[in-house]
């Protein structure tokens, strides 16, 4: 695990995926995707989970006139057994309801319980006037980061209330070595 702070991988809001599409091959590595399709291992402070349809799992609502700001969403908590690296994290979401420009939308991180819960990536703090408009963005990870025996890993995303978020998805992409 890099514990240089001033190397330490970031995670970024953008519309566009800017990593690598192509997966290592080698045989003795076994890749762990997790989608957000198992509802439990994400739990919620504020916000709810929608009882309508809807095509995504682990989709959940902020309404800043309803909820007070907190967590929307926390986990999944993957324990490492052996070393590996996290090639991809995206977090989907959208917006509604914009408050001012520099009203704090939310905070995203990611960090690792067994270590006191320290950031393993620089977080990322959203407000109004980085959307530009958009209602619809994404948060990624910047590069691959390498993962110790041991970590106990968990991505948080906290809603302030500068708009309604909507949390619609999850990805991790890990291979193990």
């Amino acid at each position: 695990m890099n514990t240089n702070e001033s190397d330490k991988a970031s995670l970024l809001i953008g519309g566009d995926t800017l990593w690598s599409t192509q997966h290592k091959t080698d045989l003795l590595i076994t890749p762990y995707r997790w989608s957000g399709d198992d509802e439990e291992s994400l739990p919620l402070k504020t916000g709810k989970v929608p009882t309508t349809y809807n095509a995504a799992p682990g989709y959940r609502i902020f309404r800043k006139v309803e909820h007070s700001p907190g967590y929307l969403s926390y986990g999944p908590y993957l324990k490492t057994i052996t070393g590996g690296e996290l090639q991809r994290l995206f977090i989907t979401c959208a917006v509604d309801n914009l408050g001012n420009p520099n009203d704090l939308i939310a905070e995203y991180d990611l960090v690792d319980h067994a270590n006191g819960g320290s950031d393993i990536v620089t977080p990322v703090q959203v407000k109004v006037s980085d959307l530009h408009g958009i209602r619809v963005f994404g948060i990624y990870l910047d590069r691959p980061i390498g993962l110790s025996p041991g970590m106990d890993i968990e991505c948080r995303i906290f809603a302030h209330g500068g708009a309604d978020l909507y949390f619609l998805h999850m990805y991790w992409d890990i291979f193990w070595t």
